[in-house]
């Protein structure tokens, strides 16, 4: 059986879809990607996304005797729905070149998907230290932006409250992610510190400013007014740097163990 990585709400059936294809055309590496393989899919609705790379590109033969597997799995395993299944081939070429650029579509499936291959870990880690490293260093510039900007602010100035929030967040999911778990589109600080407990038994950290006077500086409440104001709280500098630096530290060190 091929080497697999996976997340909890993965769509079984669509990871049935991919496996058999991968059994049945033995490519470098399969990819279940999208909704489907995030598990925030809508039943009835959403494709199935699957991602086959091999040596080269599939000559027509092969093309539609996928599809037409495709087809049939999708139509039996789907009863009473019209699932569609999407296939994208590439080249392994172009495969390793693309999974390096931090925005194109196959880092991200690789991010966020189920990825099978004889090797499942050469490309789950390297996505993983694509992940982390880039919440890290949105955390770091976060966090620097906060201790610049923050003495210039007035006590009800949303500027602080945002970048600690901001900073607190990415902090938080180069922890998830180096953890080997996935937080998808998690803005909460209680709930993202939740997810880095359960993934790392060893992270015990718990904010010295509550988890909800972070949040309310958050997307969701942009423009609302803030009922416990971050500059009101007494030395909430030091308070805010020392807990983003002690889950970035704590990130880094489950990165160097990824060596080990």
């Amino acid at each position: 059986m091929p080497a697999l990585t996976t997340f909890c709400n993965t769509d079984p059936r669509a990871l049935q879809i991919a496996r058999e294809l991968h059994l049945s055309e033995n490519p470098t590496v399969t990819v279940l990607y999208g909704s489907r393989a995030r598990g925030d899919y809508a039943e009835g609705r959403s494709d199935v996304d699957i991602l086959l790379v091999q040596e080269a590109l599939p000559a027509e033969e092969q093309k539609a005797r996928v599809a037409f597997k495709s087809l049939s799995l999708a139509a039996s395993l789907y009863r009473g729905y019209r699932v569609q299944v999407q296939v994208v081939w590439l080249t392994l070429e172009e495969f390793d070149r693309r999974r390096r650029r931090r925005n194109d579509f196959v880092s991200q499936a690789l991010d966020h998907g189920t990825i099978l291959s004889e090797s499942s870990a050469d490309y789950g880690t390297w996505s993983r230290h694509a992940t982390t490293s880039h919440h890290v260093r949105q955390a770091e510039r976060h966090l620097r932006f906060f201790l610049d900007r923050q003495a210039e602010s007035e006590p009800d100035d949303h500027y602080p409250g945002r970048q600690a929030f901001a900073a607190m967040k990415d902090a938080l999911k180069a922890m998830v992610f180096a953890s080997g778990e996935w937080c998808p589109g998690v803005e909460d600080i209680g709930m993202l510190t939740g997810l880095a407990a359960r993934a790392d038994a060893a992270f015990t950290f718990r904010p010295a400013i509550d988890a909800d006077v972070y949040s309310q500086y958050g997307s969701p409440r942009a423009g609302l007014p803030i009922d416990r104001p971050l500059p009101g709280i007494a030395d909430y500098r030091d308070l805010v740097e020392g807990d983003v630096r002690a889950v970035l530290a704590r990130a880094q060190a489950l990165r160097e163990s990824w060596g080990s």
